[in-house]
């Protein structure tokens, strides 16, 4: 699971983590007022030297995403006691 750790910033944790006392847990409203935006498109690469001996292919695929809440009265959070 990745987690916000500051300023475009993110790190690996386990979901204990997620769900400890003073946490945001759950986020809801209207999230159509949270824009994701594309900065950078999907890529696929072939992996034909990883699998080679097994006479099979690989894939590899990332891509680049941003995301802004746009109001911020639109999303509550709902946080853990």
């Amino acid at each position: 699971v990745y987690v916000a750790t500051g300023f475009n910033k993110w790190g690996m944790t386990s979901s204990a983590v997620l769900f400890r006392s003073g946490n945001k847990a759950v986020a809801f409203g209207d999230l159509s007022y949270y824009w994701i935006v594309e900065r950078q498109p999907l890529a696929i690469k072939i992996l034909t030297e990883k699998f080679a001996r097994e006479d099979a292919t690989g894939y590899a695929g990332s891509e680049r995403l941003d995301g802004k809440l746009i109001r911020e009265d639109a999303i509550k959070l709902l946080g853990v006691k």
